[in-house]
């Protein structure tokens, strides 16, 4: 039993580690997307190649690469549903994590990312609703509670939508 349990977590830790990663790098998942479809739609640039993938079996590469984009579409419909269920705030908060997304150095033991959304965040909405940004810094707690919910929530409509 105890490895079942083990198994499980180990599964759960790598669902929410893909969840992160198809969040962070949305925009260029999405644009390698586009890429990719006009050249699988191309057949001057892509051609039916024939590849055997065991004994006496042909496939066709176009129709592997086909089942990968329906994949990578599929999770970047997840992405966009649950940008479509955030609120302002939250969807600024995640624009700021996308942005700081390679800023994952540690500092005294502190992620970077972490200073940089909170220091952002608080002059964005300064900005918007014309208020002193210490108005709106984000507590440490904060942060951690919004990106583990944001996470999560991508992982839960992945498992919904058959991506996980």
């Amino acid at each position: 039993m105890g490895r079942a349990v083990g198994a499980l977590q180990q599964e759960l830790n790598n669902d929410y580690d893909t969840a992160e990663e198809w969040l962070l790098h949305y925009q260029v998942r999405l644009t390698q997307y586009y890429k990719d479809l006009s050249c699988i739609r191309s057949e001057t640039q892509m051609p039916e190649v024939f590849v055997r993938t065991g004994p006496g079996n042909v496939v066709m590469q176009k129709v592997i690469s086909l089942a990968e984009l329906e994949k990578r579409e599929r999770w970047l419909i997840v992405v966009e549903m649950v940008q479509d269920m955030l609120g302002p705030k939250k969807l600024l908060f995640l624009e700021l994590r996308r942005k700081a997304a390679n800023k994952n150095k540690k500092v005294n033991g502190r992620e970077v990312w972490r200073s940089y959304v909170q220091v952002h965040y608080s002059d964005e909405m300064s900005k918007l609703y014309s208020i002193t940004s210490d108005k709106f810094w984000l507590h440490d707690n904060t942060i951690t509670n919004w990106w583990i919910e944001i996470v999560s929530l991508v992982r839960i409509v992945a498992l919904k939508k058959g991506c996980l």
